[in-house]
């Protein structure tokens, strides 16, 4: 759906630090990388949200000026095709629910 070369623009933004004690910081840290390793390894940014306006704005700025099209948004504007008729959306939420298996969130499901 996004090509090939879109991981760098996914962010995963970690919420929650200001709650955390600063001696499980490093454990908390590794659990999460660990857990999400596969996106990581594919170039997907690891970004910690310390709920304060500059811990976000620093999220926000790390995407760059840069603006990529990504691979289905030529596909649909090319061939006038529409999101929800292509096999894209179920491919995406179906590995999305792989990664994700066995974690608290709920599964993606496509109507």
């Amino acid at each position: 759906m996004c090509g090939e070369n879109a991981f760098d623009i996914l962010r995963l933004v970690c919420t929650m630090w200001d709650e955390v004690d600063s001696g499980n910081r490093t454990q908390v840290t590794d659990k999460v990388k660990n857990r999400f390793s596969k996106v990581l390894g594919e170039g997907v940014r690891y970004e910690e949200f310390k709920n304060t306006p500059a811990s976000a704005w620093a999220i926000v700025e790390g995407f760059g000026d840069e603006k990529k099209v990504l691979l289905d948004q030529r596909r649909m504007v090319d061939g006038r095709t529409d999101l929800q008729k292509t096999s894209r959306l179920k491919l995406i939420c179906s590995r999305w629910n792989t990664i994700f298996t066995g974690s608290r969130s709920q599964t993606i499901r496509h109507s």
